[in-house]
């Protein structure tokens, strides 16, 4: 019984989730920041972000675009797919659902920087809540909404 609860919400999951990201959907998001995917404080693992900044420290796997959809309570981030060719793209893409869609998974809450804070006006939501997030594939481009509380 418990297996075929399972089986239910993967399905559910890779049926309904992908519905919900429109597949002309585009984003122009004009932030900019660093960030490094995994477990801090090594940044190892498969979950989470180890480190997230607007200033470039240089130790960073790569820059992407973000901006914050206040209405959704989400932080959307905007991840070029040559820079996570150029990386162990194993470790943001560990779990295909279907061609062109992900889950990346944080297995705690992930508490803002208050730059990434201050550079798009969040006051009042400050930290990305755990779960598992889609990655959806779209012109090159990687999109992660996450979700804030």
């Amino acid at each position: 019984m418990k297996n075929l609860f399972l089986t239910v919400i993967v399905l559910a999951i890779c049926y309904l989730l992908p519905k919900q990201l429109h597949a002309q959907e585009t984003f122009k998001a004009s932030i900019s920041a660093d960030i490094t995917f995994g477990h801090a404080p090594d940044c190892m693992g498969f979950s989470g972000i180890c480190t997230f900044q607007t200033e470039s420290s240089g130790k960073t796997e790569m820059t992407t675009q973000m901006q914050f959809n206040a209405e959704n309570k989400e932080l959307i981030l905007v991840l070029p797919k040559a820079s996570l060719e150029a990386l162990n793209t194993a470790k943001l893409l560990n779990n295909e659902l279907e061609k062109g869609y992900y889950l990346y998974a944080f297995e705690e809450d992930y508490v803002l920087p208050n730059n990434i804070k201050t550079v798009l006006n969040i006051t009042k939501l400050t930290q990305i809540k755990k779960g598992s997030y889609l990655v959806k594939e779209i012109n090159n481009q990687f999109i992660m909404k996450l979700k804030l509380e």
